[in-house]
């Protein structure tokens, strides 16, 4: 077969597969033949180091829902030895992407989670290719062949680094509002392979995601590099095409990024490239704009429907006082995802400074003082304060929920030449969204353990700005829906999806690793209570135990709990970790009472 030289190529394979010899019998053992045959631009197959397809050495198959290994491979010819022989044959290729099959109805997995891997200058490609056939006879002898058709479809998106700095790709996410990846069913015959339907239920999802390994790919400035995202076939969906980047600037400084385009009404028929364009225009290292995220660049799937959001940088803070006479309120997210406030004026737990650097920041709220916080800030806010953070008696009117999100939030805490983008929408999480959040959702396998949610653990080494020596925050470590656990962090977390597993422990150097792959930290923050004044803090940084609250994220879910004795202390929904008889619990449906103080932590959708 004469090899045709392709660079960076959707590839339409099929293997045909030969019986040779007498013909046997059902359940008897048989060695088929493998070829790639069908023409280079209609599909894909795996590319080698010169653009051609071919097989390697790793290779597996699904036939009739066994695992076969390639053998005698020479570029596009092969055997596949060993297999049973029957009526008919069902293939997959990979062995991975093969689930099930009834007759000629065959399900396969569409990846979600995609790994980057570069072949010389093109980029491996590994989407699902199916293969029906019934066994015939010529002449006496068996000859049963199994073409392989490509069930997929590929998002090409090509970027452009005219920034002037080297980038670093790290992440590309394709968002669609419908469903493009996960299982799917296709009718086979010998001639075709029909366009897969995906399901409607949590096998299924509305994301794909191409991984990096470290720090990702290098596109150096002028230079333009191209990455497939294998989906699903599309009638009309609206695509969001999002390429997350790091770049250096003149200090040496890396900062994340990202550039996102939207697509609406795109249409992709079976084996076709979608091709999309991203390009980085010029970046002025002394005014990067929105380079700096103010969220982390994991996606999270809160309903049923597939809705995803990305948690912001940090928890929501606030200050509000007076200088020469002048009333003044600030919003911000903290600047790194473990900063809490924690304590007040005679107990400090947290590790958060002031844009000046001092650290004038206690959950003290003085209504004395016409509700001022003293310019000190605050980060534990009573239910629904976002158009009133300073009220926190249990005699204030609670009726009402106002989101924090709705108000102008400084991302870059006045860094100068960070300007805050104007463009992204914050809200809290309703009490189904944390639920469906930390129970629900379908993720990533981490350490053996399917749909790795979350996990306890404790960041050690980080600077207090209150004693200037290292401690550790303890918190809970979210995963994002599609996640690889990263290479360069030995140990795997033991607490996944439990609450009341020991915490798991890593560095500060390995956290940042983590939150590079799109990992939400939650400190526990503790809460803070009315008496005396709002001043009363408790159980900030503690790890749990009988009787302790230390985790406590409120919800936009009002509570139909009450006290008949006591009607003003009405009720919200918050996601709470305690210690009741020394067993921990997370529980993303507690009653808490509305005054009480609580952390805040915004999401922004993910359009």
């Amino acid at each position: 077969m004469k090899k045709i030289h392709v660079a960076m190529v959707c590839v339409l394979a099929g293997v045909s597969i030969m019986m040779t010899g007498c013909k046997k019998e059902e359940g008897e053992i048989v060695t088929l033949g493998a070829e790639i045959a069908d023409g280079i631009g209609d599909g894909k197959v795996y590319l080698d180091g010169d653009g051609y397809p071919s097989w390697e050495s790793s290779d597996h198959l699904w036939v009739n829902g066994d695992e076969k290994t390639l053998s005698n491979i020479t570029g596009t010819r092969a055997k596949v030895e060993d297999v049973e022989s029957a009526e008919n044959y069902v293939a997959v290729y990979p062995y991975d992407a093969g689930v099930s099959r009834a007759g000629t109805s065959v399900t396969v997995n569409i990846p979600r989670a995609q790994t980057f891997e570069r072949t010389g200058t093109n980029q491996k490609i590994v989407a699902p290719m199916v293969a029906y056939a019934e066994r015939t006879i010529v002449s006496n002898t068996e000859r049963t062949t199994l073409l392989f058709r490509n069930v997929c479809s590929l998002v090409k998106v090509t970027v452009t680094n005219n920034s002037g700095l080297p980038l670093y790709v790290r992440r590309i996410a394709i968002n669609s509002s419908t469903r493009i990846t996960g299982n799917a069913t296709t009718t086979a015959t010998q001639g075709s392979v029909t366009a897969p339907t995906l399901s409607s239920d949590n096998n299924s999802f509305y994301d794909a995601v191409l991984q990096f390994e470290g720090e990702g790919e290098n596109i150096p400035t002028g230079q333009t590099k191209y990455y497939y995202v294998i989906v699903a076939p599309l009638s009309s969906a609206n695509l969001t095409v999002t390429a997350y980047l790091t770049y250096k600037d003149n200090s040496n400084v890396k900062h994340d990024m990202h550039r996102g385009v939207k697509y609406t009404s795109v249409s992709l028929a079976q084996s076709k490239i979608a091709p999309v364009t991203l390009t980085v225009l010029e970046i002025d290292p002394e005014n990067p704009g929105n380079s700096d995220n103010p969220y982390i660049d994991g996606h999270y799937t809160v309903n049923n429907t597939g809705k995803q959001v990305r948690f912001s940088r940090g928890n929501l803070q606030y200050r509000k006082g007076v200088t020469n006479n002048i009333p003044y309120e600030d919003w911000r997210l903290a600047i790194n995802q473990y900063d809490f406030v924690g304590g007040n004026s005679n107990s400090t737990y947290g590790n958060v400074t002031t844009a000046s650097g001092s650290t004038a920041c206690h959950n003290v709220i003085y209504p004395g003082d016409n509700s001022f916080t003293r310019g000190n800030w605050i980060d534990l806010f009573a239910w629904g304060t976002g158009d009133n953070p300073t009220r926190c008696l249990a005699s204030d009117n609670y009726s009402s929920f106002t989101d924090w999100g709705t108000n102008n939030i400084n991302y870059y805490n006045n860094r100068i030449g960070r300007l805050t983008p104007t463009n992204i929408t914050w809200r809290t999480l309703s009490q189904a969204e944390w639920d469906y959040l930390f129970n629900s959702r379908i993720t990533s396998t981490i350490n053996n353990v399917e749909n790795a949610r979350f996990a306890k653990v404790q960041v050690t080494g980080i600077p207090s700005v209150y004693t200037g020596s290292a401690t550790s925050v303890y918190g809970i470590l979210l995963f994002p829906d599609v996640f690889t656990w990263p290479s360069s962090i030995t140990t795997m977390p033991e607490s996944i999806n439990n609450a009341n597993a020991s915490f798991d422990s890593y560095t500060l150097a390995q956290f940042k690793v983590l939150q590079l792959e799109g990992a939400v930290f939650l400190p526990f923050a503790g809460y803070r209570t009315s008496n005396p004044n709002g001043q009363t803090v408790t159980d900030p940084n503690k790890p749990g135990g009988n009787s302790v609250y230390p985790f406590n994220y409120w919800s936009s879910t009002i509570s139909e709990h009450t006290v008949s004795d006591h009607p003003e202390y009405s009720f919200a929904k918050a996601t709470r970790y305690y210690g009741v008889n020394s067993s921990n619990i997370l529980n993303t449906n507690a009653n808490y009472r509305r005054f009480f103080g609580s952390s805040v932590r915004l999401v922004q959708d993910v359009q």
